[in-house]
């Protein structure tokens, strides 16, 4: 939300308002990069990815920008992956590589 007066010298306030407190992945299934909706204000966050046999592919702290994380996934070969978001309440989420 973007809020404005007529007069420049008041300036604009500006405020992202989320309207769920889910972790959502996007886009799914996904070739290059997915973005993780995060709920809360936090500044990082650790994510792993593994793929059906377990297998730690990916792990790395990544940093929240407007309640999102983007992260590249083209190292990861076509497939059905799970990503572990580490909150309060750690998350899975699956993910199909296409």
């Amino acid at each position: 939300i973007s809020v404005a007066s007529s007069k420049d010298c008041e300036g604009i306030y500006a405020d992202k308002i989320l309207l769920t407190d889910e972790v959502i992945l996007y886009p799914n299934p996904a070739d290059s990069y997915v973005t993780i909706s995060i709920p809360s204000d936090r500044e990082s966050v650790y994510v792993e990815i593994y793929n059906v046999s377990g297998q730690l592919m990916i792990a790395k702290e990544m940093e929240v920008l407007g309640h999102q994380v983007v992260m590249e996934i083209d190292s990861l070969a076509k497939g059905l992956y799970f990503i572990r978001v580490a909150l309060e309440q750690p998350v899975v989420l699956q993910l199909l590589k296409s």
